[in-house]
């Protein structure tokens, strides 16, 4: 009995999560808005004020781990799905090199989806087409 409410719990917790990822994001003046000033209070010190990253992201420091991103368009952000942002910014990027930490006790998810509506606003158009095309496709599989 205990495993079968276990395994249920799991699997709960994986459809909420499914749901709560497979939502689209608001880019309306507002989150814009408050994604900025969430950006400027939590990733500024790191990925720069206008989200430009540190101009040597594509090497590792001499810790061994990568710098931090841009995420203003210029850099690999944009290659991700949404689920996949929400991911980084809630977990962090240490388990894949990096050393963002984990926001997840600090940002909840609309926050977290006003920061990455403030990036898209700074992405070129065409960039922001291609990571809206890639999103419509990974939603219909």
């Amino acid at each position: 009995m205990k495993i079968i409410l276990i395994r249920f719990s799991i699997i709960l917790g994986l459809l909420a999560a499914t749901q709560v990822f497979a939502e689209d994001i608001k880019r309306d003046f507002s989150t814009v808005m408050q994604g900025a000033k969430i950006f400027k209070e939590n990733c500024s010190v790191c990925h720069g004020h206008h989200g430009q990253g540190n101009p040597g992201w594509r090497t590792r420091g001499s810790d061994g781990k990568l710098l931090p991103p841009p995420l203003n368009g210029s850099g690999h952000a944009w290659h991700h799905t949404l689920p996949i942002l929400r991911q980084r910014v809630l977990y962090g990027g240490i388990p894949t090199g990096g050393s963002m930490p984990p926001f997840r006790d600090k940002l909840k998810l609309p926050e977290i989806d006003a920061i990455i509506a403030w990036l898209q606003s700074r992405w070129p158009d065409d960039i922001f087409k291609k990571w809206e095309n890639a999103n419509r496709l990974e939603k219909r599989r």
